[in-house]
């Protein structure tokens, strides 16, 4: 009797130290990385003109989003090092900037911002990156 106590105590504890994967992660799991830059679009719109600027990534170019809600990044020449927070699962907001996710996968990171000054002029910017 006490063997059979024992056998199921050990399966429950084993049974119970097992996790699932994948279905619980978070955002902040997920963008926690180094990711590469593969495109940053931005779009001007004014006055009814528009100009769209693409910015190919670079070997070495990216954004490092770190678990103590710090983002490292380097695009071309430029570094730069600021805060970002997660809002919900749809969007982050890095610095002081908020940004859609418009994709979010192990291997793609997609986000998209829209600022709007007035009924004939917005700025847009895509970020596309990836591992």
């Amino acid at each position: 009797m006490k063997k059979t106590v024992l056998m199921i105590m050990a399966g429950v504890a084993v049974l119970s130290a097992c996790k699932k994967s994948g279905s619980n992660t978070t955002v902040q799991q997920k963008i926690v990385n180094k990711w590469g830059v593969e495109s940053i679009v931005n779009n001007y719109y004014y006055s009814g003109s528009t100009q769209t600027n693409t910015t190919a990534g670079a070997s070495g170019d990216y954004f490092d989003f770190r678990s103590n809600n710090m983002v490292y990044s380097k695009v071309g020449a430029s570094l730069d090092t600021t805060t970002y927070s997660i809002l919900n699962d749809q969007s982050v907001k890095i610095d002081v900037d908020t940004f859609q996710i418009k994709t979010l996968t192990d291997n793609s990171f997609v986000l998209y911002n829209k600022t709007v000054f007035s009924p004939t002029s917005y700025d847009e910017t895509t970020l596309s990156l990836g591992k």
